[in-house]
């Protein structure tokens, strides 16, 4: 029994012994019935180091822009997929995967060509785009996001 909130629960045993399928009868023998863990699907990991974590909140800023400004037309193309892929890069970091950390780098490493080009083209156009993707690269390449990825990330 426990308290909860006043009230007097039953508390709910872990395993559950049911009788073994073995013997017809059923008598002296007991199985061990577990449930296995779902696994955890996340958007987001505060375990991880900040550099990671500021990363994926970075990515996940740009595809929420980059699906306004697609929806407005100002989107299309190299630079719809690479956000696209940048979204789907942040997602497989927030569950430790390694090809979500490197199609995360790519798809950042191709907006930031892109926000240089229109930045040079554009004679100072596009500064703080340029400067975010400048930014999330960093993070994505710093030396501890690189190690905690190495070590951990399946």
């Amino acid at each position: 029994m426990v308290v909860v909130a006043g009230r007097l629960q039953h508390a709910v045993p872990t395993t559950v012994h049911a009788p073994s399928l073995s013997r017809p009868d059923g008598i002296g023998t007991t199985t061990t019935c577990k449930n296995d863990l779902v696994p955890e699907r996340h958007f987001f990991d505060s375990s991880q180091p900040q550099t990671l974590q500021g990363a994926v909140m970075l990515s996940y800023l740009n595809v929420a822009i980059g699906l306004l400004f697609m929806l407005l037309g100002g989107i299309f193309g190299l630079l719809l997929l690479a956000t696209v892929a940048e979204g789907v890069g942040a997602y497989g970091i927030a569950n430790e995967r390694r090809w979500g950390y490197r199609l995360c780098v790519a798809a950042s490493v191709v907006i930031l060509v892109l926000a240089g080009w229109v930045f040079i083209l554009g004679h100072g156009v596009g500064i703080i785009n340029l400067l975010f993707a400048v930014l999330l690269v960093a993070l994505l390449l710093h030396r501890q996001s690189r190690e905690y990825q190495k070590i951990w990330f399946h």
